[in-house]
């Protein structure tokens, strides 16, 4: 395990240099903050602490994405020391000091932070969404929406996008991260489908943050916004900060 300060950034990438993300330092380098990448090659980077990635996904075709999405659900189980931690895609950066982050937006009654998303409020929508892109193993997202329907999971629950998630290391979010990772295990990859069932499950209510999270070039936040597309997407711009 990675020992840490009492804050702490990360991400992971895991792919080939030509289907992958590159690891970029950000512009803003805040002190006592830990900046932790899980990778599976070197990148050019002197912020960024990286630690390799182990390789362990059987999924053919979206194996890069399990062996990164394990680090963001479960940073107990990789890290240590820390009292915050703010997971962020590499399109993301954080500008706005962590320490100021996890007072402002992780009060009292709060361990976890989330961007609603942008256009959806419920997961059954997102799931069609998901089908109908062709985001992921039609079989498994459908078990999982049968899962959410034997349980009685309500629709037009909430949705929330997940590049950034910002948590506290509490038994709560430990629990949330494990039940999180299992059924991103057993059923569809995509983490914003079962994110909300898990908090649900478990009587959570998410801190939301002002703005959104821009993945769907909208808008965008003054935190932690969209800074830069992915390596495989077209580079549409994206509006001023909200």
């Amino acid at each position: 395990m990675v020992k840490t300060k009492k804050y702490v950034v990360y991400t992971s990438i895991c792919g080939s240099a030509s289907t992958s993300d590159d690891l970029i330092d950000p512009e803003k380098v805040f002190d006592d903050v830990d900046y932790i990448a899980f990778v599976d090659r070197e990148h050019d980077c002197n912020v960024w602490q990286q630690h390799t990635a182990t390789p362990f996904s059987i999924d053919t075709k979206y194996f890069d994405r399990r062996n990164a999405k394990i680090y963001k659900a479960i940073p107990h189980q990789f890290m240590y020391g820390w009292d915050m931690c703010i997971w962020h895609d590499p399109t993301h950066e954080v500008i706005v000091d962590p320490k100021s982050i996890h007072d402002k937006y992780l009060p009292d009654g709060f361990d976890i932070a989330l961007f609603d998303h942008e256009s959806r409020d419920c997961v059954y929508s997102e799931a069609d969404a998901v089908r109908n892109w062709k985001m992921d193993h039609p079989e498994d997202i459908e078990n999982l929406m049968r899962l959410y329907k034997s349980n009685n999971y309500p629709s037009e629950n909430g949705l929330y996008e997940c590049p950034v998630v910002i948590r506290k290391n509490t038994i709560k979010t430990q629990t949330l991260g494990l039940r999180w990772w299992e059924l991103i295990c057993k059923y569809s990859s995509r983490d914003q489908l079962s994110m909300p069932f898990v908090l649900w499950s478990l009587n959570m209510k998410p801190h939301i943050l002002p703005g959104t999270a821009g993945k769907e070039y909208k808008r965008n936040n003054k935190i932690i916004p969209f800074m830069r597309n992915h390596n495989w997407e077209p580079n549409i711009p994206h509006q001023n900060l909200d």
